[in-house]
């Protein structure tokens, strides 16, 4: 706080902005819930569960084949639950032959019929920046989630998880219900491992690659090492962009850590 306010005091004396906001600010800190990233060990466990095994086991209070597909999403792609949770079939798109997921809280080109077969409450993101595509990992694709796709559409199904039971705020409560308590019977009782350690692992599995790997950089490469710093900035453009269109007659501050 005391740096943010240096900064805004020298923008007061510069006239930039008529005051400083920050001035006499304090912060009360609070201690933030962490969830640690699913081992190789519990991993093993949990593709040895029976949603794995005997697609006759999968039930429905939690979506049926969404038991089986929203974990290895999860773990596939690093997504959160209710970002996977809210897909449609129209968020599968194919682009010169490469498959990937649009997260987007976005209503789409749905018609009124379409809207209608559409359940659960309106689509939601965390932050601006959590607006992304990601491809479909090819292990996914042999696991089958692209035929699960083609038998959604075959059936006219608009959500991509059409059996979810979905709340008026949520599409996921109750999904997220059932992985914590198949997680504790069956992985562990680990309370900071829930359906959130996917995302962990995720990440963890970016930041253990080479810096020298490739990224595809749509269609420009580029190392991965240029792209972690990339990913800071273009967070802070998402913010700027954000608060200028909320406030166009002001000038936005950004900071970044």
């Amino acid at each position: 706080i005391r740096a943010v306010s240096a900064v805004l005091a020298v923008a007061e004396a510069d006239e930039f902005i008529p005051s400083n906001p920050a001035r006499n600010a304090t912060m009360r800190i609070t201690e933030e819930r962490t969830y640690a990233p699913y081992t190789d060990e519990e991993l093993k466990k949990i593709l040895a569960m029976s949603i794995y095994a005997n697609q006759n086991d999968l039930p429905l209070r939690a979506g049926r084949w969404a038991a089986r597909f929203i974990p290895l999403i999860g773990l596939f792609s690093g997504a959160r639950l209710e970002e996977i949770a809210q897909l449609r079939c129209s968020d599968v798109v194919v682009d010169e032959g490469v498959p990937y997921l649009n997260i987007t809280k976005e209503r789409g080109k749905l018609s009124h019929a379409e809207l209608l077969r559409s359940t659960g409450p309106q689509r939601k993101l965390k932050t601006i920046s959590s607006m992304r595509v990601i491809p479909i990992h090819s292990r996914l694709i042999e696991l089958g989630i692209l035929d699960y796709l083609a038998a959604r559409r075959a059936a006219g199904d608009v959500d991509l998880f059409p059996a979810l039971r979905v709340t008026q705020t949520k599409r996921s409560a109750e999904f997220s219900k059932f992985w914590g308590a198949v997680c504790r019977e069956h992985v562990t009782e680990d309370p900071d491992k829930v359906f959130h350690s996917f995302r962990h692992r995720f990440m963890d599995e970016l930041r253990a690659t080479n810096d020298d790997a490739v990224c595809d950089g749509f269609g420009k490469p580029f190392r991965l090492g240029l792209g972690r710093p990339l990913q800071t900035l273009l967070m802070a453009r998402a913010s700027y962009e954000a608060i200028h269109e909320y406030r166009p007659d002001e000038t936005p501050f950004v900071l970044t850590r």
